[in-house]
This record gives structure tokens, C-alpha cells and sequence, in this order.
């Protein structure tokens, strides 16, 4: 009897089971870039992303997202600003970008001062350089570390940098990191959530606009 007491105690007072940590972090139009334990991906609206977390209704800057019964509302969070968080040099409008004769959403950056042209990906977690654009920066891919990227065309070899200053118009951020892949790799340079995820950006099915 003494023994079932005891475990019974142990049942009742053990430490709750920490419960997952699901994150919006972005909202376009009928998609969402969601994140369950840190693995991120682009939701789109009645879709299922990471976790088996299902996505069941998008509005605003939030959405309603379920797993296995459990439901949740959840709201775009928002970096605090400061050292080392992407900042605007001015407070002011956004920055508009259209689709291009590609089919992309490219816009002119800059990169530690040089003009690098990058595609707006939401669904990418990391900025990716072309390495003459990198060259250009004045960053040398073989100093970085060697990393495998999974692209559409399977997994490729990249290599890990820090980009010290990284602007979208008035939008910049210091201290970037990125990864560096060969030209034939990346046919252009891509701007992902390693920046773009501490503004607020909006999708109107043609257009983003990035606001800080």
C-alpha cells in the first residue's frame, strides 16, 4: 500500500510536460510562415506545416491553427529593437515590391555598401548569396563554414558568412548571417526571414510591402 501511495504522490506532483512552442511569424495573404519547435515553413491557408500543426483560418496578422484537437489563436511576434535587431534608419513608408517579368519579387539592396539584386522569400529561413554577389560584398566564401542546403534541385554545398550590413531601402539591418552558394547554384540572390522577419510585411497577392 505504501508503495502505490508513493507513486501515486509522484504522479500528481510531477513536473507538467512543457508544451510546444508554436510561432507566427509572418502573414501573406492566405499563407502564414509558422514555426513548431523551431522547424519553420510557408502555410497556406487549410494547410498542414510543421508538427502536423494544420492551419485552419488566417485574418489580419494572426491565425487559428490546430493539432489533434488542440486549438490556438495565434498573433505575428514582434523583435524587440536593439543591438543586433533589424532596425530603419527612418521612420516611414514602406517599401513595395512588385513582380517582375520572372515572376519574382526582386528589389536592389545593398550589402556592406554594394548594390546586390535579391528575390523577397518569406519561405526561406536564410539569406542566400550568389557568390559573385558575395565576392562583390567583399566577403570571402572560403573563410565560411561548410554547410548543405536543401534546394529544389536536391542538396547543395554552401558556406556559412556574416554579412555586417545588410539595407532594403531605408530597412537595414547589421550582423546578418547568411549563406553563400555557387552562381550555378542560385540563379539570384534571395532575401529570407534571417532579415525580413522583424518588419511587418504584407502580401496583396501582387505585391509585398515591408514597413518597419
Amino acid at each position: 500500500m505504501l508503495r502505490i501511495a508513493v507513486i501515486i504522490l509522484l504522479c500528481l506532483f510531477a513536473a507538467p510536460v512543457a508544451a510546444e512552442d508554436w510561432q507566427l511569424h509572418a502573414v501573406f495573404g492566405n499563407q502564414v510562415v509558422l514555426s513548431v519547435d523551431g522547424e519553420r515553413a510557408l502555410v497556406g491557408e487549410g494547410e498542414t506545416g510543421p508538427g502536423g500543426v494544420r492551419v485552419l483560418r488566417i485574418s489580419g496578422s494572426g491565425a487559428v491553427v490546430e493539432r489533434d484537437g488542440e486549438r490556438r489563436e495565434l498573433q505575428v511576434e514582434r523583435r524587440p529593437r536593439g543591438a543586433g535587431t533589424p532596425r530603419a534608419d527612418r521612420r516611414g513608408a514602406g517599401i513595395t515590391v512588385h513582380r517582375d517579368s520572372a515572376g519574382e519579387h526582386a528589389v536592389t539592396g545593398g550589402a556592406n555598401g554594394q548594390a546586390v539584386t535579391f528575390v523577397i522569400d518569406p519561405g526561406t529561413e536564410a539569406v542566400l548569396l550568389r557568390e559573385r554577389d558575395a565576392r562583390r560584398a567583399g566577403l570571402d566564401p572560403d573563410r565560411g563554414e561548410s554547410v548543405r542546403v536543401e534546394r529544389a534541385q536536391g542538396t547543395v554545398e554552401g558556406r556559412s558568412l556574416r554579412i555586417d550590413r545588410l539595407q532594403l531601402g531605408h530597412l537595414a539591418r547589421d550582423d546578418v548571417p547568411a549563406i553563400v552558394l555557387a552562381d550555378h547554384d542560385l540563379p539570384r540572390s534571395r532575401l529570407g526571414q534571417a532579415f525580413l522577419d522583424a518588419f511587418e510585411i504584407e502580401f496583396d497577392g501582387g505585391a509585398y510591402t515591408i514597413r518597419p
